[in-house]
C-alpha cells in the first residue's frame, strides 16, 4: 500500500481541511501545458475527499489563522524562446471568504487533515512540453 502520509519535501499532494465541515480532502496539481509558443496555461487543481472528485481552478481551505481562504495558482514565463529553455515560476492569489483582503504569495499556508500547519509551493520549472507538477511541502 503506497504512503499516504504528507512530509516536507517533494509531494505529488497536499492534504487539507475544506471549508465544508472541515472535511478531509487531498489535492493534486494538473499538468503543465502550453496555450501557445509564448506561454503556459496556470495549473488547475485535482480534488479528492469524501464521495467527491472534482477539478478545479481553485482550492478553498482554512489558512493557519483559522481564516477561509481560496487560492489561484498563477503560472509566469518570459514570452520566446521554445519547449526546453524557457523557465516557468508560480505563485498564488489568495481571496478571503469573509473579506474583500486578497494577496500574493509564494506558497499556500493551509491547516491538514490532523490540525498541523503546512505550507506549500510550486519550485520553477524547465518547461518542456506538458510535464506533470509537483509541491515542495515544509511544517511550519
Amino acid at each position: 500500500m503506497p504512503d499516504i502520509t504528507m512530509k516536507e519535501g517533494a509531494s505529488d499532494f497536499i492534504q487539507y481541511l475544506t471549508w465544508t465541515d472541515r472535511k478531509p480532502y487531498t489535492a493534486t496539481l494538473g499538468n503543465l501545458t502550453s496555450n501557445s509558443a509564448f506561454g503556459v496555461n496556470d495549473p488547475d487543481f485535482h480534488h479528492v475527499g469524501p464521495g467527491d472528485d472534482h477539478r478545479d481552478d481553485k482550492i478553498e481551505f482554512f489558512a493557519w489563522n483559522n481564516e477561509m481562504v481560496w487560492s489561484h495558482c498563477n503560472s509566469h514565463s518570459a514570452a520566446g524562446g521554445l519547449f526546453g529553455n524557457k523557465t516557468v515560476t508560480f505563485d498564488f492569489t489568495h481571496h478571503s471568504f469573509d473579506s474583500a483582503k486578497s494577496w500574493d504569495s509564494g506558497e499556500i499556508t493551509f491547516i491538514a487533515w490532523d490540525g498541523s500547519q503546512w505550507a506549500a509551493r510550486i519550485d520553477p520549472v524547465k518547461f518542456d512540453g506538458e510535464m506533470p507538477l509537483h509541491f515542495t511541502l515544509r511544517r511550519a
